[in-house]
C-alpha cells in the first residue's frame, strides 16, 4: 500500500490545519489525505496534466530574442553574437557596415523536417564519446527509463549523450575541443535504421527554431541553453538553491532556472559590449577636444601674423628712448646694431636675481646696493672675531682635556700606594710560617672530607638497599662469577667461529659477483668445491655447505647479534669483578669495628654495615675537627690572610705599569711617594680653575658677539650658534658674485632694489615682445602654412570623428534603452504572472502535506502563502520547499514545448528534498507520463538507492515501457 496505494480520512467537517498536517506527513504503510465528502469527487477525478495549452506553439519568445529583435531596429542586432569577438563588433559599430537584417535572416539552407521532427529514442550508441558509459550492446530505452548506479559511473554522461545528439553541444561540458569528435547514433521510435549526431548549425538554428521560438539567422545557436531550460534538469538547479546564503541569492537562482542560462551568458557579452564602447566613446571624445584645440591655437597663430607690423624701426625707436629715460645702464645696448637676445637674456637673469635677493635678505630694513655691501663687510668681519674666539676656545679645552687625564692617574696611582702602605703595615707577607700551617691543615681536612664523601656516596648508591650478609654476597657474586667467566668463553668461541663463516660467505660473494651464478653450477657426483676447491665426502654435504654459506651471509643480523651478547657479558663480568673488590673491602672496614656490639657479619645487612661504618667515621672526623681549636683558629686566619695576599699582588701589578719597583720596596718609600703625589693633585686643581674661568669668559665673548643672530631656542641649547651667520655671508656672497657685480646691468647703489627690479621688469616685457615680433616677421611665411595646414587635417579629423562617436553614442543609448524598457526583472515578473496558475498547481500538487494555499507575485519576487494566513518568502522556506516550487517551474516550461522534443530528463533533481515530496513528485510525474494527453518520455538518473526502489515502486506498473539501467564500471 506504501508505494501506490492512498488512504483517505472522510471528514464531516473541516479540522485544524495543524491536525491535517500531522496526518498528512506520516508516512506509514500508506499515503494519507484527509477530505470532506464535497472534496472527494474533485480529488478522485484529479488531474495531474494541470495548466494545459492548445498543440500550437505557445513558448513566448526569449529575453534573448526579444533584445536581438530590439537591436536589430539600430541594425545592431549582432551584438547578440556570442561568435562574434566584441572589438571586431565595436570596430563594425565605429565603421558603421552593419549586415542588412534581410540578409541575416535570408538563410537559403533547406532543413529536412525529419532532421528537426524526432519520435521517441528507442536505442543509443556512443561510438565516439567519453569513458563512460561502457556497454557492448545499444542502451535500451522505453517510455520511462531509470538509470541507476553509483557517482563516477557514466548518469550524467548518458544523459548528455542524448542533449548532444539533439542539440550538437552540452551545456555543462566545457571541453569544446573534444566535443568535435563525438558520435552518438541513436535509433528512433518507428524507424529501423540509426542516425548520427550531426554538427551542421543551420539544423540546430533550424530545430532552435521551431521548438523553443528562437531567433533566426544568429552566427551560433542557443539550442544547447534552451534544451536545457526546457528538457533537461539536473541537480546543479537544486544545489544553487541550497548553497546560496542570502536572499538575493536565492532569487537570482530561480530566475537563471526560469529564463535559462543563455540570458546571464548575454548579459556578460552585453556588458563588455558596454565598456568597450564607452570606453572607445571617451576616448575619442577626448582626440575631438584635443583637435580642435589645436585648431583654435592655429587660428590664433594667423591672426597674430596678420597683426604684425611691418616698420620695426619705429620699435627700436621706442627702445632707445625707454632706455635713454631709464635709471638703467646698459652698457652692451648698441642702438645702430642692437642685440636683442642677448639683452633679454641678461635682463631675465638680472630680475631673477632681484627677486631673490628681495626673499632672502628680509633681515635688512632697506635692500640697496650700498646696503648689501655694507651688510656683507660687517659680517664678515663679526664671522672672523667668532672664527678667532672658537679657536683660542678649542686650545684652551685641551689643555684641560690633558690636566684633567694627569690628575686622574695622580689620583690613581696615590690610591693604589694607601692600599699597599695599609698592607705592608700589617705585615702581609707568603713567606709567613704561620701562612704556610694554614695551607696545610686546610689540604689536610679538604682530602679528608673528600675521601669520606666519595666513599659514602659509592657504597650507598650501589650497595645501601642490599639485604644480605656480607658473606651472602660474597658468595652470591663468587658463584656469578664463575658462570660469567664461563658465558664468556662460549661467546668467544661462536663469535671466532661466525667470522669465518662470515668471511667464507662475503668471499662466494665476490666471486660470484665476479663471475654469475653460472659458476656455481657444480656438475652431480663431483664433490669439490669449486670456489674453494675444498673436498667433501658427498655431493650432498658440498650442496649443503654451500647453502649453509648463503644462508649465514643473509643472516648478518645473526653475527651482530652474537657480537652483541659477547660485549654485554664481558660488561657484566666487569661489573661484578668491581662489586667483588668494593665488598671486599667493606669486610675490611667492618671488622676494624668488630669490637662493637652494632656490627655482626654473619647476622647484619650490608646495608645495616654500611651505615653504623660510616657514622662513626663522620663522628670520628667531627670530634677531630672540634677538639683541635687551635687549627680552627690559624685556618680563621688563614683565609684572611689569603685574602690580603691576592689583594697585595694585584696592587703591585698594577703598580708595575705607573712607578719604578724601588719606589714600593719599603714603608718609608711608599710614604714620600703618596705624599709627592697629593701636592701635585693640588697643583692640578688650580690650574684647572685657572683655565676654567677663561674659558667661561671667552664663552661669553662668544655668545654675545653671535647672539642677534641666532634664535632663542638654539641659544637656550647652546649650540649652532654660528649656522645662522653663515647662512647670511653665503647668501650675500652669492648675490656679491651675480648681482652686486653684474657687468651688464649698472644702476644707482641708493636706489631701493624693488624700485630697480619694477623698471627692469616693463623693460623685459618691451623687450621680449620686440624679439617676438621680429621672430613672427621672419617665420611668417612658414607659420602661417603650417598653421593652415594643422586646421585642414584637423578639421579632417574631426570630420572623421564626429560620426564615428555619433555611431558610439547611439549604440550605447540602444542597450541602456534595453535596460530601461525590456529589462531582466520586468521580463521575469511578466513570466512569473503569465505562468502563475500553472506552476502553482503543479507546486501545490507535488509539495505535501498541504501546507500553502497559493502564490503571490510582485515586482518579481515569489511568495508562499501558507494554510494559516502566513506568508513566506523564498530565503525563509525549507531547502525541500524550494526544490519543489523549481521542479514546479521546469515542468510549467517543458509542458509548454509542442513542437519540440517530448522528453523531460531529469539527472538526480531530488538530492535536497524531503521524503514527503519525494513521493509526491513521483505520483504527479507517473500521472503526466501515463496522461491522455502525455506521451513524453521520461529519462531519471540517481545514485540514491532509496529513491531508485521508490521510483521501481511507482514506475513498475509500465511493465515493458519501463527501462531500470544500472551503470557499472
Amino acid at each position: 500500500m506504501q508505494w501506490n496505494y492512498y488512504v483517505v480520512f472522510l471528514v464531516e467537517q473541516e479540522i485544524e490545519a495543524q491536525d491535517r498536517f500531522a496526518i498528512e506527513s506520516d508516512l506509514d504503510f500508506a499515503r494519507k489525505f484527509v477530505l470532506n465528502k464535497n472534496a472527494l469527487a474533485g480529488w478522485l477525478q484529479r488531474f495531474y496534466e494541470v495548466g494545459t495549452t492548445s498543440d500550437s506553439q505557445i513558448i513566448d519568445k526569449g529575453l534573448a530574442e526579444i533584445w536581438g529583435e530590439k537591436l536589430g531596429e539600430h541594425g545592431l542586432d549582432f551584438l547578440v553574437e556570442r561568435s562574434l569577438p566584441v572589438n571586431l563588433g565595436v570596430e563594425r559599430i565605429i565603421s558603421g557596415d552593419f549586415p542588412g537584417t534581410s540578409d541575416k535572416n535570408n538563410n537559403n539552407e533547406w532543413v529536412e523536417d525529419h532532421e528537426v521532427y524526432f519520435g521517441a529514442i528507442q536505442e543509443l550508441k556512443t561510438i565516439k564519446y567519453r569513458e563512460y558509459p561502457k556497454s557492448d550492446v545499444p542502451f535500451g530505452f522505453g517510455k520511462v527509463n531509470l538509470i541507476n548506479g553509483a557517482n563516477g559511473h557514466g548518469k550524467t554522461s548518458l544523459l548528455e549523450a542524448i542533449e548532444y545528439f539533439y542539440t550538437g553541444d552540452n551545456f555543462r561540458n566545457e571541453e569544446a575541443v573534444s566535443k568535435k569528435d563525438y558520435e552518438i547514433q541513436v535509433r528512433l521510435e518507428g524507424e529501423t535504421d540509426y542516425r548520427v549526431s550531426k554538427s551542421d548549425l543551420a539544423i540546430f538554428d533550424e530545430r532552435d527554431r521551431v521548438w523553443y521560438n528562437g531567433a533566426k539567422g544568429r552566427s551560433g545557436t542557443a539550442l544547447a541553453l534552451n534544451f536545457n531550460r526546457f528538457n533537461f534538469y539536473n541537480t546543479d538547479a537544486s544545489f544553487r538553491l541550497t548553497l546560496n546564503k542570502n536572499e538575493l541569492d536565492v532569487e537570482n537562482a530561480f530566475r537563471d532556472l526560469a529564463l535559462g542560462e543563455e540570458i546571464n551568458q548575454l548579459k556578460t557579452h552585453i556588458k563588455a559590449y558596454q565598456e568597450e564602447l564607452r570606453q572607445g566613446f571617451e576616448w575619442k571624445g577626448q582626440l575631438c577636444l584635443e583637435y580642435q584645440k589645436e585648431i583654435d591655437e592655429a587660428a590664433d597663430t594667423l591672426n597674430q601674423l596678420s597683426r604684425s607690423r611691418d616698420d620695426f624701426s619705429i620699435l627700436f625707436a621706442e627702445l632707445t628712448d625707454l632706455l635713454s629715460k631709464s635709471s638703467i645702464n646698459i652698457p652692451s645696448y648698441n642702438p645702430e646694431l642692437p642685440n636683442l637676445e642677448e639683452i633679454r637674456h641678461n635682463l631675465k637673469e638680472f630680475n631673477a636675481n632681484l627677486n631673490h635677493l628681495l626673499k632672502e635678505v628680509d633681515w635688512l630694513p632697506e635692500v640697496t646696493l650700498r646696503t648689501v655691501r655694507e651688510e656683507y663687510k660687517a659680517l664678515n668681519a663679526i664671522y672672523g672675531t667668532a672664527k678667532k674666539l672658537n679657536v683660542e676656545l678649542e686650545e684652551m679645552r685641551e689643555n684641560v682635556g690633558r690636566v684633567e687625564k694627569d690628575k686622574r692617574l695622580a689620583l690613581q696611582k696615590n690610591s693604589l700606594l694607601k692600599i699597599l702602605s695599609s698592607l705592608m703595615k700589617e705585615g702581609v707577607t707568603a713567606t709567613d710560617p704561620n701562612y704556610k700551617i694554614y695551607l696545610e691543615l686546610s689540604d689536610k681536612k679538604k682530602h679528608s672530607f673528600a675521601s669520606y664523601a666519595d666513599m659514602k656516596k659509592h657504597y650507598e648508591s650501589r650497595y645501601a638497599k642490599l639485604q644480605f650478609t656480607i658473606p651472602q654476597y660474597i658468595d652470591q657474586l663468587q658463584f656469578r662469577l664463575r658462570e660469567l667467566r664461563h658465558a664468556q668463553s662460549v661467546a668467544r668461541i661462536s663469535t671466532s667461529w661466525a667470522r669465518e663463516r662470515l668471511s667464507e660467505a662475503q668471499t662466494i660473494v665476490s666471486t660470484i659477483s665476479d663471475y654469475g651464478f653460472e659458476y656455481l653450477n657444480i656438475v652431480p657426483g663431483v664433490c669439490i668445491c669449486p670456489l674453494c676447491k675444498t673436498g667433501f665426502e658427498s655431493f650432498e654435504k658440498l650442496k649443503g655447505g654451500i647453502e649453509l654459506d648463503l644462508k649465514l651471509l643473509n643472516e648478518r643480523g645473526n653475527f651482530v647479534d652474537t657480537l652483541k651478547e659477547e660485549q654485554k657479558i664481558n660488561n657484566e663480568l666487569h661489573d661484578s669483578s668491581y662489586d667483588f673488590d668494593r665488598i671486599q673491602s667493606l669486610e675490611f672496614r667492618a671488622i676494624q669495628w668488630k669490637g662493637s656490639k652494632k656490627i655482626d657479619l654473619q647476622s647484619d645487612t650490608i646495608e645495616h654495615i654500611i651505615r653504623v661504618i660510616f657514622d662513626r667515621i663522620k663522628k670520628k672526623l667531627d670530634q677531630s675537627e672540634s677538639s683541635i681549636e687551635e687549627t680552627n683558629r690559624i685556618i680563621d686566619w688563614g683565609n684572611k690572610r689569603k685574602l690580603q695576599l691576592e689583594q697585595l699582588e694585584k696592587v703591585r701589578r698594577q703598580l708595575d705599569d705607573y712607578v719604578p719597583a724601588e719606589i714600593t720596596g719599603s714603608a718609608e718609600e711608599v710614604n714620600d711617594t703618596i705624599l709627592a703625589l697629593e701636592n701635585e693633585v693640588r697643583n692640578f686643581n688650580e690650574e684647572l680653575g685657572k683655565h676654567t674661568t677663561a674659558i667661561d669668559a671667552l664663552s661669553l665673548q662668544h655668545y654675545n658677539l653671535l647672539k642677534e643672530f641666532t634664535p632663542i631656542e638654539s641659544r637656550r641649547q647652546g649650540r649652532h650658534l654660528e649656522q645662522p651667520i653663515l647662512k647670511r655671508i653665503d647668501c650675500l656672497n652669492h648675490y656679491a658674485e651675480n648681482f652686486i657685480n653684474y657687468q651688464y646691468m649698472v644702476y644707482d647703489p641708493d636706489r631701493r632694489v624693488q624700485d630697480v627690479l619694477e623698471e627692469t621688469e616693463h623693460l623685459y616685457e618691451f623687450v621680449d615682445q620686440l624679439c617676438y615680433d621680429l621672430t613672427l616677421k621672419e617665420r611668417s611665411a612658414s607659420l602661417s602654412q603650417q598653421a593652415m595646414e594643422t586646421i585642414d587635417d584637423r578639421n579632417g579629423q574631426l570630420k572623421r570623428l564626429r560620426p564615428e562617436i555619433k555611431r558610439l553614442e547611439d549604440a550605447l543609448d540602444a542597450i541602456d534603452s534595453l535596460h530601461e524598457h525590456y529589462s531582466e526583472a520586468d521580463y521575469f515578473n511578466n513570466f512569473l504572472l503569465a505562468n502563475k496558475e500553472q506552476i502553482k498547481a503543479i507546486f501545490l500538487t507535488i509539495h505535501a502535506p498541504k501546507e500553502f494555499t497559493d502564490i503571490l507575485i510582485s515586482g518579481g519576487k515569489i511568495q508562499l502563502l501558507k494554510t494559516n494566513g502566513e506568508i513566506s518568502d523564498l530565503f525563509t522556506i525549507s531547502t525541500g520547499q524550494r526544490s519543489a516550487l523549481a521542479l514546479a517551474v521546469f515542468l510549467t516550461l517543458n509542458s509548454k514545448v509542442k513542437k519540440g522534443p517530448q522528453l523531460i530528463i531529469f539527472d538526480d533533481p531530488l538530492a535536497f528534498t524531503d521524503d514527503l515530496n519525494i513521493l509526491s513528485f513521483l505520483d504527479y510525474l507517473r500521472e503526466i507520463i501515463s496522461g491522455s494527453s502525455g506521451g513524453k518520455q521520461l529519462f531519471f538518473a540517481t545514485a540514491n538507492e532509496n529513491l531508485a526502489f521508490l521510483f521501481n515502486k511507482k514506475f513498475d506498473v509500465f511493465k515493458d515501457a519501463y527501462k531500470n539501467i544500472v551503470l557499472k564500471r
